[in-house]
Formats: C-alpha cells, structure tokens, sequence
C-alpha cells in the first residue's frame, strides 16, 4: 500500500505523463520509500514493481468484465 500512495501522489503531483512518471517522479518515489520503509531500491526495481502491479490490474479489469 505504500508503494502506490506514494505513486498515487506522484500522479497528482504532476510527476507522470500519459503512462510513465518523470525523473523527478521517479527519484521522489525512491526518496520517499526509502523514508516510510528504511528500504533502499532503485528506480530499476521500483520501475519492475510498478510494471507487475500495472498487469495485474489489467488482468483484474479482464476478469471481472468476463464474469459479468
């Protein structure tokens, strides 16, 4: 949860275009997690996190209009 409030803040920042955030959105994301966890990823590895949660939301979407 606290990856994507901080993504969400981002968002509303202005730190993202259309699908990707901006370096500044990135080294914010970095920065802040490290602060709320004391755990130290990099963009790479937040980058990946992002991706996973983006398929998966798709896949949720998919399947939810399947069953409808």
């Amino acid at each position: 949860m606290i990856f994507c409030d901080l993504c969400l803040r981002e968002i509303e920042l202005g730190n993202r275009s259309t699908t990707h955030f901006n370096k500044e959105g990135w080294t914010n994301l970095i920065k802040n997690f490290y602060e709320k966890t004391g755990r130290e990823y990099d963009r790479v590895q937040l980058k990946n996190k992002w991706d996973q949660l983006k398929k998966d939301w798709k896949l949720w979407k998919e399947l939810k209009r399947g069953s409808t």
